[in-house]
């Protein structure tokens, strides 16, 4: 029997990227896709999660928790540290996507560039690997840049890129 990964989406963005790694890594893993746009385009607004977000963000994992996930991966990093907040309320384990990234990235230390989509992901992104890296008692440097409009797969692909 295949595993089934509930994905939580709050932007398009993350959708073809992650759809594609599982496709090209793990094809043998059924998929559960559920999203709220309304989360992203809130929080480019006001730049701040609110109370409001994170009750829908449960709303939406619980759907995929409901259509039998047996784990759930939030695919927008802007979340990440809200995930320790409320991964209790699910039986399945819930994960947000840049968990392994943050220790991977912080473990070889010294520069790290960031690069982010959402205007949001980019410092949320910046002050996770920080902690991680006091966690770990390591120095950093952390870079960050936002790419706010970023080509399809199949776009890089018909231009070569």
């Amino acid at each position: 029997m295949s595993k089934k990964i509930g994905l939580v989406h709050a932007t398009m963005n993350s959708v073809e990227p992650i759809l594609h790694a599982f496709r090209t890594l793990h094809p043998e893993v059924d998929l559960i896709n559920v999203m709220d746009e309304g989360l992203i385009w809130e929080l480019n607004e006001t730049n701040q999660i609110t109370h409001s977000m994170t009750r829908r963000l449960i709303d939406i994992a619980s759907k995929a928790e409901e259509a039998g996930a047996d784990a759930i991966l939030l695919t927008c990093s802007s979340f990440s540290p809200y995930v320790p907040g409320f991964k209790h309320l699910f039986k399945v384990p819930i994960l947000s996507s840049d968990e392994s990234m943050l220790n991977e990235a912080v473990k070889f230390g010294g520069k790290i560039g960031v690069i982010a989509t959402v205007e949001k992901a980019g410092p949320t992104t910046t002050n996770l690997l920080y902690e991680t890296a006091k966690e770990q008692g390591k120095t950093i440097e952390v870079e960050t840049v936002v790419i706010k409009e970023v080509p399809s797969i199949t776009e890089r692909k018909s231009n070569g890129t």
